[in-house]
């Protein structure tokens, strides 16, 4: 029997006994070693193509295929799976495709659903982890993480969630050192407010089962320093299309839910809110002329010029920086999202380090810029 003997529906049926064994039995079982050089794509799933081959050749045969056939470089082999209608690709890219469908909501699993336990989390492919709280890599962000409230530094406040990354806790969520953005899952959490993937969030534990509680942004990440000292890797995310992601999270602290009043088709909601003295920021703007005080750009839009306040502390909970000239940059667009990001980080002699290039930041004797704000600045991102 040949290649071309084999049928769609025996390497359907192998591909469910792949998935009903686990890829070590199954390869037992057809005594067939993994090529590794094609893999098909099936949803999440990936199968390496020899040994299914193996398996479907064995149900219509009832005999085991000559291993001479199953090299995955034999002609024909990725066409005939495509005239199956089955992706069939190398595996570096097949991992790049499971990878991407990895990330948003996940087909049929609806908000509120509650799983057992991590196996069904897993299984369902909304927690693609069975220990770790995040599931991601550096290059492409965090698709998922669990918030089961063991560990101290965590802080939940519904639609805005002050997440704490993994790292040195010992087993009842007590931090006994120091974390970094150099854990690859930590920096995929870091990532995230790069790219701006929303990450699915899941609550709960063992004892009380896991909640699916749908789609949040990563809205902030720097370092911070937790309850016992030590230095942890912070993040802020605020649930997607929530209200409250314009709110000042002092709101949810208190307990107050919003006030409104709904008419037909539409919902007033009253909102605290931060609020930032324009006056402060565009008196800042104009003692620089609107020229950004690190690259020197000014943004001219006809006869009018463009610039931002970036504060160095950040305002709000839980950085609670003040809305005051010596907390306050005049930064280009561009400029202001690197200084946020921590891309652009500022020395104590006024020394800009912008993506490992040193300048020295534009001054003017009449804007005082306090060099303690520079220095948390420095703590949550260096």
């Amino acid at each position: 029997m040949g290649l071309r003997d084999l049928t769609r529906d025996a390497v359907v049926a192998a591909m469910a006994e792949h998935d009903e064994l686990g890829k070590r039995k199954f390869c037992r079982k057809y005594d067939v070693k993994p090529s590794n050089e094609l893999a098909i794509v099936e949803g999440r799933n990936l199968y390496d193509v020899a040994s299914i081959v193996a398996g479907a050749h064995q149900i219509i045969t009832g005999s085991p295929v000559d291993s001479k056939q199953l090299s995955a470089r034999e002609a024909g082999m990725a066409e005939l799976m495509r005239s199956f209608g089955l992706t069939a690709v190398q595996p570096t890219v097949a991992r790049a495709l499971v990878d991407a469908a990895n990330f948003g909501e996940v087909t049929g699993v609806e908000e509120g659903r509650v799983f057992a336990d991590r196996r069904e989390l897993y299984d369902a492919g909304v927690h693609r982890a069975l220990q770790d709280g995040i599931v991601g890599t550096k290059d492409r962000g965090a698709e998922s993480i669990v918030l089961s409230g063991g560990y101290e530094d965590d802080e939940d406040h519904g639609t805005v969630i002050i997440y704490t990354g993994r790292g040195a806790q010992d087993s009842k969520g007590r931090q006994t050192g120091h974390q970094s953005f150099e854990d690859t899952k930590n920096a995929a959490l870091r990532t995230s407010a790069f790219t701006g993937e929303p990450v699915r969030v899941i609550r709960g534990s063992k004892a009380e089962g896991y909640r699916y509680d749908g789609l949040f942004n990563v809205v902030d990440a720097w370092l911070g320093e937790g309850v016992r000292g030590y230095r942890i890797c912070r993040y802020r995310l605020e649930k997607c299309g929530s209200d409250s992601s314009v709110a000042d999270l002092e709101t949810s602290v208190s307990g107050e839910l919003p006030k409104g009043n709904e008419s037909p088709g539409r919902r007033l909601i009253k909102q605290q809110r931060i609020v930032r003295s324009t006056r402060v920021a565009e008196g800042v703007k104009k003692i620089h002329d609107y020229r950004c005080q690190v690259c020197a750009v000014r943004l001219e839009i006809g006869a009018y010029a463009y610039a931002e306040g970036a504060h160095i502390k950040p305002l709000g909970t839980p950085h609670n920086g003040p809305d005051v000239p010596e907390n306050i940059l005049c930064l280009c667009a561009n400029c202001h999202v690197l200084f946020d990001k921590g891309a652009i980080l500022i020395a104590d002699d006024l020394t800009v380090s912008r993506n490992g290039k040193d300048v020295q930041l534009r001054v003017d004797v009449s804007h005082r810029i306090d060099v303690e704000y520079l220095a948390y600045h420095r703590s949550i991102h260096a």
